[in-house]
């Protein structure tokens, strides 16, 4: 099924008309995943990380000597883009006792989300900011998959 995040593939099936009963006792997990552009490993240039974006990733400024963005006007190995193939960036929902008991309940998306988050549920745009600070992609690349 096609949704936006892991959260929205459990409105959309409670949305088709399932009774919640039934997606809360036969669901397990939900996975999501996007393609992001990988930065091209040859012309990538490193830049001081944003101390945002550390504290995003529960790291203290400082911690991080480097990431990458790409090259503008890339090189003749990435056709001038700065880019070079793509990678998986994944949100994986458990679905506990917890998370079924909010299945139950009409509650707002975000709530849902803070209480999945809280049981361990890492977000696509965290899982993509872990690839920026591994210098495979760039933060730009990651929130404009992610928003």
């Amino acid at each position: 099924m096609e949704a936006r995040d892991a959260l929205g593939a459990i409105g959309d099936l409670l949305e088709t008309g399932l009774e919640p009963m039934l997606v809360q006792t036969s669901l397990t997990g939900v996975v999501a995943q996007r393609l992001a552009r990988r930065l091209c490993p040859k012309c990538r240039v490193a830049i001081d990380p944003p101390d945002a974006l550390l504290r995003k990733c529960n790291l203290q400024p400082g911690s991080i000597d480097r990431i990458f963005r790409q090259r503008e006007g890339g090189c003749q190995a990435c056709g001038g883009t700065g880019f070079r193939g793509r990678l998986a960036i994944h949100e994986v929902l458990a679905v506990n006792e917890q998370v079924r008991r909010l299945i139950a309940r009409p509650l707002p998306a975000r709530e849902v989300k803070a209480a999945a988050i809280l049981n361990g549920m890492m977000t696509m745009q965290v899982d993509g900011l872990t690839k920026v600070l591994a210098g495979e992609t760039a933060v730009e690349e990651i929130l404009a998959v992610t928003s």
